[in-house]
C-alpha cells in the first residue's frame, strides 16, 4: 500500500534530475512517499525542482504520482512568493504569529487529505520564513494566504460565493438589494450536521438527538430554527471562528428565544430570503428559469411524483447557475427572516409536495412560512457566511 506523507522542509541538497522552475533555492521542500521502504523525494535546488524516485514497475504508482504532482504545484504557487522584492504591506511579527496559530487549529480540522497536505506545507513554508528571521517573505506568504481565501478550514469548500446585485421585477422582493456573501452548494448533510452535533452536546449546547438523517449524505431532517441557528453557533466555535447569534452578550447555545445577529462576526448562519432567492436565481449569471436551474423541474429538483417518497442525497440533479444544488426540491431550507410574531420563511419546495402545486418550487416563491419551533422531516437547511469571511 503506498501513503504519501510531507517529511520536512530544508535547504535542498543537489539530485540526480532535475525540472526547470524558477524558485528561491533557500526553502527546500521534501515530499516522500513510501513503498515498503523505498522513498520518492521532491525538493528545489539551484531554482530547480529536483525529482529523484525509484521506481517499481510491478507497482501501482498512482498515488505517488499524485504527491510529485502536489509538490510541483507548491513550487509553481508558494516559491514565488520569495522571490518578490517590493513588500506588499507593513511587517505585523503579531499578526504572523497569531495567523500559525489559527492555521495549526483550522488545519486540524480539515478533511480533504490534499487540502490539509497543501496547508500543512504552506503552514511550513511560513514558519521557516519566521525562524530564519525572514519577516518580508513571511509577510508575502500570509499576503498570498489570505488573498487565497486562508488556511484550512477557513474556507469552507461547499459554500458558493455569490456576487451581489438586485432582485429583478417579478420577484416579491423585486428591487432588494443582495450584498456579495457565501452559501452552501448543498442541503447541510445528516453527516455534517451529527458531527458538529456531537462536539456543540459537549461543548454545552442543548442538542441532544436532534435531527434525523437516511444516510451520512443525505439532507438532515426534523430540525427547527432555533436548532438549526444554534448548529451554525456550534459549527462556527468548532472551526475557531465567531459566531454569529448572541443572546445577552453570550453564544446563543440553549432555549428557544429571539437571538441578536453580530454583523461583525465571521462565523456561519442562515441566508436571509432575499440572499436564498437571489442564489437560486443563479445571482448574475441567472438565465431567468422558473426553477433554480432550469424550467424542467424533473431535472433540478425532488418532488412528490418523482422521489419515491423520500428525500435523496444532496447534489443529485443539476445545479443551477452557480453550481448550487436542490434549490428547487428536496427539502424545504430554513431561512432566517421573520414573518409575522414567530413564524419564519422558509424555500425551496420538498420531496412531498405535488407537481401540481409548481409554484412551491418556482425560484420566486414565497407561500410558506412556519413557526420556528417546528420540526419535521419535510424542513432541512443550508449555510451562508457574509462578504469578506
Amino acid at each position: 500500500m503506498v501513503s504519501g506523507r510531507l517529511i520536512a522542509f530544508h535547504a535542498a541538497p543537489s539530485g540526480p534530475s532535475a525540472i526547470g522552475m524558477s524558485a528561491n533555492p533557500t526553502f527546500g521542500l521534501v515530499l516522500a512517499s513510501r513503498v515498503r521502504h523505498k522513498k520518492a523525494h521532491t525538493y528545489m535546488s539551484n531554482n530547480k525542482l529536483i525529482v529523484n524516485t525509484p521506481i517499481n514497475p510491478s507497482k501501482n504508482h498512482a498515488p505517488r504520482i499524485a504527491g510529485l504532482l502536489f509538490a510541483l504545484l507548491m513550487s509553481v504557487i508558494c516559491f514565488p512568493v520569495f522571490a518578490q522584492t517590493d513588500s506588499a504591506s507593513s511587517i505585523d511579527e503579531k499578526a504572523l504569529e497569531q495567523l500559525v496559530v489559527r492555521r495549526d487549529k483550522e488545519i486540524a480540522l480539515a478533511v480533504n487529505p490534499i487540502q490539509k497536505r497543501f496547508e500543512l506545507a504552506t503552514q511550513q513554508l511560513l514558519l521557516k520564513a519566521m525562524q530564519t528571521g525572514d519577516l518580508e517573505s513571511a509577510n508575502k506568504l500570509k499576503a498570498m494566504i489570505e488573498t487565497a481565501g486562508g488556511a484550512a478550514g477557513s474556507v469552507d469548500k461547499n459554500l458558493v460565493r455569490v456576487e451581489g446585485g438586485a432582485l429583478p421585477s417579478g420577484s416579491g422582493l423585486a428591487g432588494q438589494v443582495v450584498a456579495t456573501f457565501q452559501i452552501g452548494k448543498y442541503e447541510v448533510t445528516w453527516g455534517e450536521w451529527q458531527k458538529v452535533r456531537d462536539w456543540a452536546v459537549a461543548n454545552g449546547y442543548d442538542l441532544k438527538d436532534v435531527g434525523q438523517g437516511l444516510s451520512e449524505s443525505h439532507p438532515v431532517t426534523d430540525v427547527n430554527w432555533y436548532d438549526v441557528v444554534k448548529w451554525c453557533n456550534a459549527k462556527s466555535e468548532k472551526e475557531g471562528k465567531t459566531p454569529v447569534y448572541q443572546v445577552s452578550g453570550t453564544t446563543y447555545k440553549t432555549g428557544v428565544t429571539e437571538p441578536t445577529v453580530s454583523e461583525s462576526a465571521n462565523g456561519y448562519r442562515l441566508p436571509s430570503e432575499k440572499e436564498w432567492e437571489w442564489a437560486a436565481r443563479g445571482g448574475k449569471n441567472s438565465k431567468g428559469y422558473n426553477f433554480s436551474g432550469s424550467n424542467d423541474l424533473n431535472a433540478v429538483g425532488w418532488f412528490n411524483e418523482n422521489s419515491g417518497g423520500k428525500t435523496h442525497e444532496v447534489g443529485g440533479k443539476l445545479a443551477n447557475e452557480l453550481e448550487i444544488y436542490d434549490m428547487s426540491g428536496n427539502m424545504w431550507e430554513w431561512c432566517f427572516d421573520l414573518d409575522g410574531s414567530s413564524a419564519r420563511r422558509v424555500r425551496s419546495g420538498c420531496w412531498n409536495d405535488n407537481a401540481a402545486d409548481a409554484d412551491y418550487w418556482i425560484v420566486a416563491d414565497r407561500v410558506r412560512c412556519v413557526p420556528a419551533g417546528c420540526r419535521s422531516y419535510y424542513f432541512g437547511f443550508r449555510l451562508a457566511r457574509s462578504s469578506g469571511n
